[in-house]
């Protein structure tokens, strides 16, 4: 968007940005055009985020957190960290919000709240990114992404015996043994 950055039109970019009539493209450009450099309409951009739901909402915490230093930005944050609707992306944001109060908050929300494996990722590396340190005493073993990263669900007690290219082992003596009559 080559559009000058006048307060008039940041206020204009931030109401298409908002509107959730307007098609999705537009919607980003102007997402994309309030991320810098548009200081002067933040208090602007954080009333309405009281005022904001859903992925509009996001959207907009998401350009308020490229303005850092604020407290009330940070608790805005940390309100939506609570609600809990997307805990991996408000804690990230809190992460790149370079606010040491964060490390304290995420640990704390985790007392309170028992995150999903993903969430636990994105609130370990945001608490990492701010200086902090963080291990989780909670068990994974049923959350299937832990499953599936962990290749906990690939195989059952017959998949066991198989390789890679679907010979079980003992089709897998035969080839070998091919090989060695070859040589």
């Amino acid at each position: 968007m080559n559009i000058e950055k006048t307060k008039e039109n940041m206020l204009k970019v931030l109401s298409v940005m908002l509107d959730e009539d307007m098609d999705y493209q537009t919607r980003l450009d102007a997402y994309e055009y309030l991320m810098e450099d548009c200081d002067e309409i933040v208090d602007d951009m954080l009333k309405k985020s009281y005022e904001t739901e859903g992925d509009t909402a996001k959207m907009l915490m998401e350009v308020l957190s490229k303005y850092p230093g604020r407290k009330d930005i940070f608790m805005q944050l940390v309100s939506f960290l609570y609600r809990g609707d997307d805990v991996a992306l408000f804690a990230g944001l809190i992460g790149a919000y370079e606010d040491e109060q964060g490390i304290t908050v995420l640990k704390a929300f985790c007392e309170d709240y028992e995150p999903n494996y993903y969430e636990y990722q994105e609130i370990k590396a945001a608490i990492e990114r701010l200086g902090g340190d963080f291990e989780l005493r909670q068990d994974f073993s049923d959350d299937p992404l832990y499953r599936y990263l962990k290749g906990l669900d690939d195989e059952d007690e017959e998949d066991k015996n198989k390789t890679l290219f679907g010979f079980e082992k003992e089709n897998k003596n035969l080839l070998e043994e091919d090989e060695e009559e070859n040589k």
